[in-house]
């Protein structure tokens, strides 16, 4: 008997352990009592079935946690605000989850955005506001999903986001949305720069099918006007009024020419062509076109390679450009010409759907003048707009020259502000020798940093492209669109800026004016300013100072990360 009560306390207690967790406990069935035998089986079976049960539980652990930290990656390392969005029965609203997106998008801490809801409904620009409440309501009565652009503003820089999302009732009676919110500021641009051109596209085919036209109707008139003029002795009283008819349908012709250029469908005979010798021969025609008042310098880059280019035209162009400029400086001033080589690399491409990455002949042509404000830059290439007094231009010269480096393969952009001149730049396709080797802008070192830049620039396009120029080589942005909002940063004193990265020209002050004011709360700070105008041009001005850090617009990233090295590491 105590020996059969031993081996059921033996059975008790390996029942317990395994009830306790412990499934790796067996029952001796070897004992020839048949009469527990059965039992010290089924104990054993159990314990093995929940063996079993409990591997197969934990590799279910296993796979939820490894499904569940995928799931939580994708959602924190997606280029985008994932979020919950909820409406209480009370009417109020909340974030029960936001990735970390929202710090770099929105600059808000997905914590903060979940504590207050409004933060985020604070950034939305006022003009938005009522239309993304409308938005929500008409979401939430209907129950369907939404989408909206909204523009933001953070930092003070209008941004544009695609934000949607899916709503719908929970068994608390909370409407909640799923959905995610993409920055699209660079489409938007890019939208912006596809409708311009198609506008100027449109300009130009009806300026081309119209001049064509009425070429064709002056070609009769001037025609019939010989036949006549041939009919007429020279002493016939209709003789005169006869040449006074021809001189006004010569010059209409002149206009539909310039018309058909602006169109591309002008006849044209490229030639492989030296800029810088066509340039030197044509000095002396530009200097007694602009008058003695005004000086013409010419700054030719050496073995600046060969082009292919309609030289009739390219002479058109200098001298478009010449009396432009000559009547920007009534009371005289200088006429700068100046050529280098350029390449134009893929991330610059990216933002100016205009171009194509390669290798260019840069031709800049700038003048000190009277300038022009941004409205007048906007239209500056339509065909007939002019700023000109009635009689004195029909406001197609500078739209001749756009249709003519757009037929030649190049493009054309201008910098230009009030007071403070006006700078074309011309990009012609170089053409590159067999025995020419460039180094490809991709292989070289980006001369990268760490250190924190204050970047002031009033051109929004321009800002955003540099700020995301600088963060890919490393540096944390502090982004200013005025000299005020930037001289409002200084002025914290527990903010830390290594180097201001201005715009020269401002419509509130002048780069080396913001500097000076910077430099008076922070001695140390590095500075590299930037421009579309020409170094010599800026000298001239008095605006910076020679021997300072400079780039000149547009820069590709490698110019832009040695230029800002150089500025940090001076000493």
């Amino acid at each position: 008997m105590a020996e059969k009560s031993d081996r059921i306390s033996r059975i008790i207690d390996t029942v317990l352990k395994a009830a306790e967790g412990d499934h790796s406990v067996r029952v001796d069935t070897h004992d020839k009592d048949d009469e527990l035998k059965p039992l010290c089986h089924a104990i054993n079976k159990m314990v093995e079935t929940m063996r079993k049960h409990v591997a197969g539980c934990k590799q279910v652990e296993v796979n939820f946690k490894k499904s569940e930290e995928k799931y939580r990656r994708l959602k924190e390392n997606i280029p985008g605000m994932v979020y919950l969005f909820a409406k209480h029965p009370d009417g109020s609203y909340s974030f029960p989850y936001v990735n970390a997106a929202s710090r770099q998008l929105f600059n808000i801490d997905p914590d903060d955005l979940m504590r207050d809801s409004t933060l985020i409904t604070r950034l939305i620009h006022p003009d938005d506001r009522e239309r993304f409440e409308t938005s929500v309501k008409q979401s939430a009565e209907t129950l369907q999903p939404w989408r909206e652009e909204l523009r933001h503003v953070v930092n003070g820089e209008v941004r544009w986001y695609d934000c949607m999302s899916r709503p719908e009732i929970q068994p608390n009676s909370d409407i909640l949305w799923d959905g995610i919110i993409l920055e699209i500021t660079d489409r938007k641009q890019l939208e912006e720069q596809l409708l311009q051109s198609q506008k100027m596209e449109a300009i130009g085919q009806l300026a081309g099918g119209v001049a064509h036209d009425f070429n064709n109707m002056l070609s009769v008139i001037l025609g019939y006007l010989e036949l006549i003029k041939s009919g007429l002795s020279a002493g016939n009283p209709l003789l005169k009024d006869v040449l006074e008819i021809e001189r006004a349908a010569s010059h209409s012709r002149d206009i539909t020419r310039q018309l058909l250029a602006f169109s591309r469908k002008q006849i044209i005979a490229p030639k492989t062509i030296d800029l810088n010798k066509l340039i030197t021969q044509t000095e002396k025609t530009l200097s007694r076109l602009i008058g003695e008042d005004i000086h013409l310098r010419f700054l030719p880059e050496n073995h600046l390679g060969k082009v292919r280019f309609d030289p009739s035209q390219m002479d058109q162009i200098l001298v478009n450009l010449a009396v432009n400029a000559r009547d920007a400086m009534p009371d005289g001033g200088m006429l700068t010409i100046d050529t280098s080589k350029v390449t134009l690399d893929e991330d610059y491409c990216r933002l100016h759907i205009e171009c194509r990455p390669g290798h260019y002949v840069l031709m800049t042509v700038s003048d000190n003048g009277t300038g022009m404000e941004k409205e007048t830059l906007s239209r500056i290439f339509e065909p007939f707009f002019t700023t000109k007094e009635v009689g004195k231009g029909t406001g197609l010269g500078l739209a001749t020259i756009y249709g003519i480096v757009k037929q030649n393969g190049g493009y054309i952009n201008v910098y230009s502000e009030p007071g403070k001149g006006t700078t074309f730049k011309i990009y012609i396709p170089r053409i590159m020798e067999e025995d020419e080797v460039i180094e490809k802008t991709e292989e070289v070192s980006l001369a990268s940093g760490s250190e924190t830049v204050l970047l002031v620039e009033d051109d929004d396009m321009v800002r955003r492209m540099t700020s995301a120029m600088l963060k890919k080589i490393g540096y944390k942005v502090v982004t200013a669109e005025t000299p005020l909002e930037a001289l409002s940063f200084c002025e914290k004193k527990d903010k830390h800026i290594d180097i201001l990265l201005t715009d020269v020209v401002m419509p509130e002050m002048s780069g080396k004016d913001l500097r000076d004011k910077i430099k008076a709360m922070r001695p140390d700070i590095k500075v590299l300013y930037m421009s579309g105008y020409t170094a010599d041009i800026i000298l001239h001005h008095g605006v910076i100072d020679k021997g300072v850090y400079f780039v000149q617009k547009p820069f590709s990233l490698n110019d832009l990360s040695r230029k800002i090295r150089d500025a940090v590491e001076d000493r």
